[in-house]
């Protein structure tokens, strides 16, 4: 396959849902190279890369406001990665934006680590995101949320197919399978509280390489699934995401980055109907100064 080009600027951008709704047939979803694009794009679902539906009517029950800001703010995010130091290898933890990752940095080797698909085989509706809760009622049968696991790793390997890439790793983040200093990048989804999550993160990134978090504004657990009950960001101070002094007694040191990284009111718009206008994303971004 040819290689990859993001491709960015107004001008230039991909009608993603026009390509999905026009190719949508699977001998050309695995040869257009746009099309593999539009399926990265869209491969953001609940918790794996593997849910591409097949129908494009059922792209509106995946994939809410939430999913798309997301990964929206993702992206732009790993474009000023990228030219703050070059990765060569990425750890994503927590549905972070690996699929996001693989398309936006196309020369960085991305390893995405999920606990055992297995369990997800039949997800009851009650742990699904609220507005795909509530758009099952009406829809029930939706490919990709039931039993067919052959047909769920068929799809897996087609996204690994259309991204050369990325892998998928079955792991816990508490207890990560590789060696001390074996990524440039760690991203990483939520609070890293839990266990030894952060001790974990330090341990497998290189020295001089970074830890990304990325957290919605007073982020709440509900079940299964995350509900962000926001504000508008230029009133809300830091979050505390990590606890500074406790990354630093990992060697790890807090990095300033660019306020328009801070919080993404402009995009609020997008998501009128479920959050608040005004409402940003935050991210907190650690180097690891020393090896511990």
């Amino acid at each position: 396959m040819k290689e990859q080009i993001h491709i960015r600027g107004k001008e230039n951008r991909v009608d993603y849902r026009g390509i999905l709704d026009e190719v949508l047939q699977e001998e050309r979803l695995q040869s257009d190279l746009d099309l593999a694009k539009a399926l990265a794009k869209y491969s953001e679902a609940y918790y794996a890369p593997s849910e591409v539906v097949s129908h494009s009517k059922n792209l509106e029950v995946i994939f809410d406001e939430t999913r798309r800001i997301r990964i929206y703010v993702i992206d732009q995010l790993f474009g000023w990665l990228y030219r703050q130091n070059k990765p060569e290898s990425l750890i994503e933890i927590g549905s972070a934006g690996d699929i996001t990752a693989a398309m936006t940095l196309p020369r960085t080797q991305i390893t995405s680590l999920d606990i055992d698909p297995d369990i997800f085989l039949n997800v009851p509706s009650n742990t699904l995101p609220r507005k795909v809760f509530e758009r099952l009622d009406v829809n029930k049968k939706m490919e990709g949320y039931g039993g067919d696991d052959r047909n769920k790793r068929r799809k897996l390997a087609l996204v690994e197919k259309c991204l050369p890439n990325w892998k998928k790793c079955i792991a816990d983040g508490t207890d990560i399978p590789f060696p001390n200093n074996s990524y440039d990048v760690a991203l990483v989804q939520g609070p890293l509280e839990a266990g030894d999550f952060l001790t974990e993160m330090a341990r497998v990134i290189k020295p001089g390489g970074l830890i990304v978090t990325i957290l919605q504004e007073d982020y709440k657990e509900i079940g299964c699934s995350s509900v962000y009950a926001t504000r508008k960001y230029n009133s809300y101070p830091d979050v505390p995401m990590i606890d500074v002094q406790k990354a630093q007694s990992l060697g790890l040191q807090k990095v300033d980055i660019p306020f328009r990284f801070r919080g993404y009111e402009n995009l609020a718009v997008w998501m009128e109907d479920s959050r608040p206008k005004g409402a940003g994303i935050v991210f907190q971004v650690f180097r690891k100064v020393t090896q511990k």
